[in-house]
């Protein structure tokens, strides 16, 4: 009867972690490709802020050599041929391992489009940051700093590893010193 329980149990357990992990597994996927998304997307506004009209190739190679410079972006004119830059000769390529973000580039006085600033990186830095991140999490469960019985450090003295004695009135935690 005992090991008809316990299997049954593990069983549960087994399910529980497939049905609530895999969910939260995308979830904290998606998460990271919208952070990476976000970054490019200030990447190229950062490209587009620093261009003039019209799309010159050695003014764009000066903007890029600045310090503040996006690191790696390419510039297309308005047909969608590269002009600078290391991207795809066409704008509209597509490469499944790459995170890319197009956005218009425009004259500011006539609001027309006048080219397209890409910017890219690969999806496996993406999943890589979302996996050092899950082990990072998995590392403090499985090590818990000094806390509560949640495993949840209760104070800053706790964190830093020093001794820490609850104030009378507020029952909160102060250095003993």
């Amino acid at each position: 009867m005992k090991a008809h329980i316990t299997r049954t149990i593990v069983g549960v357990t087994a399910l529980v972690v497939v049905v609530l992990g895999v969910p939260f597994a995308i979830v904290v996927q998606r998460f990271y490709e919208s952070r990476a998304t976000v970054e490019l997307q200030r990447w190229a506004a950062q490209a587009i802020a620093e261009l003039s009209v019209p799309l010159q190739a050695d003014e764009i190679a000066k903007v890029a050599g600045e310090p503040d410079a996006p690191l790696d972006f390419s510039v297309y004119d308005a047909s969608g041929s590269l002009l600078y830059g290391s991207g795809p000769r066409d704008v509209s390529d597509r490469d499944p391992a790459l995170l890319v973000v197009v956005s218009p580039l425009t004259d500011r006085a006539t609001e027309d489009v006048v080219g397209f600033v890409r910017v890219s990186r690969l999806k496996d830095d993406v999943d890589a940051a979302a996996r050092q991140r899950a082990d990072e999490v998995r590392t403090e469960q499985a090590h818990p700093v000094k806390g509560d019985h949640r495993g949840r450090c209760t104070t800053r003295a706790a964190a830093e590893g020093r001794d820490a004695a609850p104030t009378a009135a507020s029952g909160h935690a102060r250095p003993r010193g």
